[in-house]
């Protein structure tokens, strides 16, 4: 069936007074109906239109929380990297002190347990040392490949 317009100089020709005015009523109710209709069509276009532009944001809001997650999660492992590291010189240094007290002062000829303190500390030390170069060249890496990622979405 194919629409018919409505107008006011369609149906009915020659209509009667209690149809003319039930006539005029719908004819106003349907102009009512179809500027609502519009209206909602509208507010449903725009309200789409928003949830679109909301759900990029979110989007893009959890992909910066997700790198920001990764890079606190790799500072963390630096950090404790560096932690352990301080754990290692302060056990070292507290055995040095331990031998250099039972020792004394005068003891470094005679004490070969000073002077494995020593070497132990040295030791320690070297290996702290290349630990926290390591760590550093780790970050640099890092941070490097953060840049790149940031520069590939600019």
């Amino acid at each position: 069936m194919t629409p018919v317009q409505i107008t006011r100089n369609r149906y009915p020709i020659h209509p009667g007074a209690d149809v003319l005015k039930l006539y005029n009523r719908l004819f106003d109710e349907a102009q009512y109906l179809n500027r609502a209709r519009g209206q909602y069509k509208g507010t449903v276009t725009r309200q789409k239109a928003h949830i679109a532009q909301l759900q990029a944001e979110l989007l893009e809001f959890q992909e910066k929380m997700d790198l920001t997650l990764r890079q606190k999660a790799e500072l963390n492992k630096i950090v404790l990297g560096y932690g352990q590291v301080l754990k290692e010189l302060e056990g070292a240094g507290v055995a040095l002190e331990d031998a250099f007290e039972n020792n004394g002062a005068w003891g470094l000829f005679s004490g070969s347990a000073l002077v494995e303190a020593v070497r132990a500390f040295i030791q320690t030390f070297r290996l702290a040392m290349q630990q926290a170069r390591e760590a550093r060249e780790e970050q640099k890496a890092r941070l490097a490949a953060v840049r790149g990622e940031s520069n590939v979405d600019s």
